[in-house]
């Protein structure tokens, strides 16, 4: 076997790799006795089928099972001879098969050389959110009109009521997907419309019917009208007014169990301040990782940058269907488009992984199966992780993502702890 190196950069090596005849004889005939010990043939024992009868009825399977031998056991020695280590399976490409023998192109990722600085003693500055009975009363004030009681209103709507209506949309003088629809509920006001349809319901009755033009934001999530104006013909069927519940202890209880005004306040306080800790929290990592990240070289391995962008577009996927949007083309992308709107972020959550692992090494820090199962089933208050959930997480590999994930968190975490941080305060 002769091969020889033909691309080099820092995240990969390309090797042209040749096999003579010999080499691809001996494949074959590796292949063919392994599909003769397996071969049931009527009137032949099990092992002893004649190489010309093997050729004839599994010629196909003994081919791939050559190629695939001739070039695992190439793959191996090439590796061992060079001591690369790859972060993913080598890959292999443009395979030519001769009488003579057979050439393959191998490509081998590899991990980008880190060369850390300094990354402690870094400064960074820290918010700190202080939370005013202002914030806690729009909380409050929000709860008030969710569990309203709502009326029908003897007057026309105004800023806050609700209004049912139905309209039918064009553009262009042709109807679009979604533009005809029953009894939508429109609080005018709260901004879940757009904001010319609220105001043009303010200030009509019940009964009114009007023509109005809409134009569409050119990012709308429809395609069909996103940068477009609709003519929409509504018809106003409903307007009813909301009576926000008095605040007190049935106004606590009813929302959520609470004893009191003051339990719900402070229940509200809690949770804002958690809310926006964790929002800061994530800055602060964000603006740490932009430090890091001048230790990574730009380059990394493509099959990486490829695996994760692909499982980013399937969390951002998820999402969307979450919010309602469940074909692409209602985005105006297709599959591959919207895959590739995450590949900035996937290059860079590459790069930072192997800057953290790098640290990681070098301050010993590891995380256990213990500590890893003990994260895992955090939180974990109705016992859906169970014993088996873990077996399978260790099968499929999620498991060691998840070590690496949670092993870059606490890298993270050592590196603020490390820092002089300032804090500045800010209001919510």
């Amino acid at each position: 076997m002769k091969y020889s190196r033909t691309e080099e950069q820092s995240c990969k090596q390309v090797f042209r790799v040749e096999l003579d005849g010999h080499e691809w004889s001996h494949a074959r005939e590796w292949a063919t006795r392994g599909v003769a010990e397996q071969a049931h043939l009527p009137g032949f024992r099990k092992g002893k089928v004649p190489p010309q009868v093997l050729e004839g009825k599994f010629g196909k399977q003994i081919e791939e099972e050559a190629l695939e031998h001739a070039i695992g056991h190439a793959a191996r020695t090439v590796l061992e001879e060079t001591k690369l280590e790859p972060v993913v399976n080598p890959s292999v490409s443009n395979v030519q098969r001769s009488e003579q023998g057979m050439v393959f192109l191998l490509t081998i990722e590899l991990a980008p050389q880190i060369v850390l600085g300094s990354y402690t003693g870094l400064s960074f500055v820290r918010e700190t959110v202080e939370i005013r009975p202002e914030d806690i009363d729009a909380v409050v004030e929000s709860l008030r009109r969710r569990y309203a009681t709502y009326a029908a209103a003897e007057r026309p709507a105004r800023w806050g009521d609700l209004a049912v209506i139905d309209y039918e949309g064009t553009v262009d003088g042709q109807p679009f997907e979604g533009g005809s629809v029953k009894d939508v509920v429109v609080f005018i006001g709260s901004g879940e419309a757009m904001r010319d349809l609220e105001q043009a319901l303010v200030g009509r009755s019940a009964g009114d019917a009007f023509l109005m033009d809409l134009e569409y934001p050119k990012d709308h999530a429809n395609a069909a009208v996103a940068g477009k104006t609709a003519k929409l013909a509504v018809s106003l069927k409903e307007v009813k007014v909301g009576k926000p519940p008095d605040l007190g202890e049935d106004f606590a209880r009813t929302v959520g169990g609470f004893a009191s005004m003051e339990v719900l306040r402070a229940e509200i306080r809690s949770k804002l301040a958690a809310e926006k800790e964790h929002e800061i929290r994530e800055r602060l990592k964000a603006t740490v990782v932009d430090r890091l990240l001048r230790f990574a070289p730009a380059q990394v391995a493509p099959s990486l940058v490829e695996e994760e962008t692909r499982m980013m577009a399937v969390r951002g996927a998820e999402q969307l269907a979450r919010g309602g949007v469940q074909r692409l083309d209602q985005l105006r992308t297709n599959p591959d488009g919207f895959k590739n709107m995450f590949k900035p972020a996937a290059i860079r959550a590459v790069r930072e992984a192997f800057v953290l692992e790098a640290i990681a090494r070098k301050e010993a820090i590891e995380v256990s199966d213990e500590e890893l199962d003990r994260e895992i089933r955090k939180g974990d208050r109705e016992g859906e992780i169970t014993d088996a959930t873990v077996a399978t997480l260790k099968r499929d590999g999620r498991w060691d993502r998840l070590r690496a994930r949670l092993r870059q968190d606490r890298t993270l975490d050592f590196v603020i702890g490390a820092a002089n941080v300032t804090e500045r305060a800010i209001c919510l």
